[in-house]
Protein backbone atom coordinates (compact mmCIF):
# COMPACT_ATOMS: atom_id res chain seq x y z
CA UNK A 1 0.00 0.00 0.00
CA UNK A 2 2.99 2.35 0.40
CA UNK A 3 3.41 2.35 -3.39
CA UNK A 4 -0.07 3.75 -3.96
CA UNK A 5 0.73 6.55 -1.48
CA UNK A 6 4.36 7.28 -2.41
CA UNK A 7 4.21 7.34 -6.20
CA UNK A 8 1.56 10.09 -6.54
CA UNK A 9 3.24 12.04 -3.71
CA UNK A 10 6.54 12.09 -5.61
CA UNK A 11 4.81 13.86 -8.47
CA UNK A 12 3.25 16.32 -6.01
CA UNK A 13 6.68 17.18 -4.60
CA UNK A 14 8.11 17.69 -8.08
CA UNK A 15 5.17 19.96 -8.98
CA UNK A 16 5.71 22.02 -5.81
CA UNK A 17 9.41 22.38 -6.61
CA UNK A 18 8.74 23.33 -10.24
CA UNK A 19 7.31 26.82 -10.20
CA UNK A 20 7.28 27.07 -14.02
CA UNK A 21 4.02 27.42 -15.86
CA UNK A 22 4.60 24.30 -17.99
CA UNK A 23 4.51 21.28 -15.67
CA UNK A 24 4.51 18.45 -18.18
CA UNK A 25 6.25 15.22 -17.23
CA UNK A 26 9.52 16.01 -19.01
CA UNK A 27 9.77 19.39 -17.26
CA UNK A 28 8.98 17.82 -13.89
CA UNK A 29 11.77 15.29 -14.45
CA UNK A 30 14.18 18.16 -15.15
CA UNK A 31 13.17 19.98 -11.95
CA UNK A 32 16.03 18.32 -10.07
CA UNK A 33 18.52 19.74 -12.58
CA UNK A 34 17.24 23.26 -11.86
CA UNK A 35 17.54 22.83 -8.09
CA UNK A 36 21.00 21.27 -7.98
CA UNK A 37 22.60 21.60 -11.43
CA UNK A 38 26.16 20.25 -11.17
CA UNK A 39 27.82 17.33 -9.47
CA UNK A 40 30.10 14.48 -10.51
CA UNK A 41 28.46 11.99 -8.15
CA UNK A 42 27.17 8.66 -9.43
CA UNK A 43 23.82 9.95 -8.16
CA UNK A 44 24.18 13.17 -10.15
CA UNK A 45 21.09 15.23 -10.91
CA UNK A 46 21.44 14.45 -14.63
CA UNK A 47 21.35 10.69 -14.07
CA UNK A 48 18.56 10.97 -11.54
CA UNK A 49 16.56 13.22 -13.86
CA UNK A 50 16.95 10.67 -16.67
CA UNK A 51 15.80 7.90 -14.35
CA UNK A 52 12.74 9.91 -13.27
CA UNK A 53 11.87 10.65 -16.90
CA UNK A 54 12.34 7.12 -18.27
CA UNK A 55 11.17 5.00 -15.31
CA UNK A 56 9.00 6.98 -12.92
CA UNK A 57 7.30 8.92 -15.77
CA UNK A 58 7.53 5.97 -18.19
CA UNK A 59 5.41 6.15 -21.31
CA UNK A 60 1.89 5.04 -20.50
CA UNK A 61 0.03 2.46 -22.57
CA UNK A 62 -3.12 1.26 -20.77
CA UNK A 63 -3.40 -1.77 -23.07
CA UNK A 64 0.14 -3.02 -22.42
CA UNK A 65 1.50 -1.26 -19.31
CA UNK A 66 5.23 -1.59 -18.76
CA UNK A 67 6.18 -2.17 -15.15
CA UNK A 68 5.64 0.07 -12.18
CA UNK A 69 5.56 3.80 -12.86
CA UNK A 70 3.67 6.86 -11.74
CA UNK A 71 1.29 6.35 -14.65
CA UNK A 72 0.58 2.65 -14.11
CA UNK A 73 0.02 3.23 -10.39
CA UNK A 74 -2.05 6.38 -10.92
CA UNK A 75 -4.26 4.74 -13.54
CA UNK A 76 -4.58 1.46 -11.65
CA UNK A 77 -3.16 -0.78 -14.36
CA UNK A 78 0.11 -1.86 -12.70
CA UNK A 79 0.33 -5.63 -12.40
CA UNK A 80 -0.35 -6.90 -8.89
CA UNK A 81 3.09 -8.58 -8.78
CA UNK A 82 4.72 -5.13 -9.19
CA UNK A 83 3.36 -4.06 -5.78
CA UNK A 84 6.24 -5.60 -3.87
CA UNK A 85 9.13 -4.66 -1.60
CA UNK A 86 11.28 -3.58 -4.56
CA UNK A 87 8.61 -1.17 -5.84
CA UNK A 88 8.09 0.32 -2.39
CA UNK A 89 11.85 0.65 -1.87
CA UNK A 90 12.25 2.46 -5.20
CA UNK A 91 9.58 4.96 -4.13
CA UNK A 92 11.35 5.56 -0.81
CA UNK A 93 14.73 5.96 -2.55
CA UNK A 94 13.28 8.47 -5.03
CA UNK A 95 11.94 10.55 -2.13
CA UNK A 96 15.29 10.32 -0.33
CA UNK A 97 17.17 11.39 -3.44
CA UNK A 98 14.84 14.37 -4.01
CA UNK A 99 15.32 15.37 -0.36
CA UNK A 100 19.08 15.38 -0.80
CA UNK A 101 18.81 17.86 -3.69
CA UNK A 102 16.55 20.36 -1.95
CA UNK A 103 18.64 23.24 -0.59
CA UNK A 104 18.57 23.63 3.19
CA UNK A 105 17.08 26.92 4.31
Amino acid sequence: SSISILYPRIEGILRNLNKDENQNQQNLAKTIMKIFPNTNSILSPARFSTYIEKCYFATFDPIAPSGLSRNTVGHGVADQQEYNLKGATIGCLILEQIRSFIPKE
